[in-house]
């Protein structure tokens, strides 16, 4: 592998945070979704998993394993030159007890071997939480939803036939998205009062983006809100590739044009580093000694 190669696979590593795990579960292939983390040389990959899981207890049979990263689908390139490396190898699950009796019988390649964490991290994680008072709105009060943030978008039609024909985000599990990619935000209006004369629900939506000093870098005129699915919906879509790099907030500001209220939701995300978009995608690419 050339140097070019092994510097967009470290980047693509490196920058990524979802992996797909697969697994053997009863002789058939199993994969699910993981978070993860590299170690600086490659040659582990952790991953944080409960005991409940299928996953897990695949492992548990079978340590035999690959993890599959692959760089984001912001929907604007062909997918199959997204870049993507699958990764073989064995898995085990490392807790404080068999840490231990790794060291004990001296079998573990690490001096010493170590567990993920221990229970005095959990409890000094504990330590760290405080109990915060909250209000629960009731079914019936005018609010909006939680701001889905994401750089991929689904098809239409996707949801089925109560989901409506029109685009919507794919949730993802991360609030950090290349300068390269579009950022879409999606948000629903519930609880809306209803026009006596049609029936319906009337409402505006205002978007901005704004960064860590306050600037607004990108926004949009109110303008009417979708009520495709009977629910005034948003879907708002952002270049990212004029955005500054950091931490930015996203903010939609909702009127309802029939209660009078206004309503507002702040999402905050992060813009990550411009970087050479890689380039290479065909075929699968291990890194050295690449083991999970």
């Amino acid at each position: 592998m050339d140097d070019e190669s092994t510097q967009l696979l470290a980047q693509l590593i490196r920058t990524q945070r979802v992996a797909s795990l697969g697994t053997l579960r009863d002789g058939s292939p199993f994969v699910s979704m993981v978070l993860y983390a590299p170690a600086e040389d490659f040659r582990t990959y952790y991953i944080h998993t409960s005991r409940l899981a299928y996953h897990t207890q695949d492992i548990l049979r079978d340590p035999r394993v690959s993890l599959m990263i692959a760089e984001a689908d912001d929907g604007t390139r062909d997918p199959q030159t997204l870049a993507r490396v699958s990764i073989l190898g064995s898995a085990g699950i490392v807790s404080e007890e068999e840490a231990d009796y790794a060291n004990r019988k001296g079998f573990s390649k690490h001096a010493p071997a170590l567990p993920l964490y221990t229970e005095a991290d959990a409890r000094r994680c504990l330590r760290r939480l405080a109990p915060v008072d909250f209000d629960v709105p009731g079914f019936t009060e005018e609010r909006l939803s939680t701001p889905i943030l994401s750089d991929q978008l689904l098809s239409p039609g996707a949801l089925g036939s109560g989901g409506g024909t029109a685009r919507r985000v794919m949730p993802v599990v991360r609030r950090s998205f290349q300068a390269t990619s579009t950022l879409h935000g999606w948000i629903e209006l519930y609880g809306a009062a209803r026009d006596t004369g049609t029936g319906e629900p009337k409402a505006t939506a205002r978007f901005a983006a704004r960064s860590a000093d306050g600037r607004e870098w990108a926004g949009g005129t109110a303008t009417p809100m979708s009520l495709e699915t009977g629910t005034p919906t948003r879907l708002v879509s952002i270049p990212l590739s004029d955005a500054p790099e950091g931490e930015s907030e996203f903010v939609l500001t909702v009127r309802d044009k029939v209660s009078g209220r206004t309503l507002e939701a702040r999402e905050p995300f992060r813009v990550e580093p411009r970087a050479a978009a890689p380039t290479a995608g065909e075929g699968q690419t291990d890194p050295p000694g690449g083991r999970p």
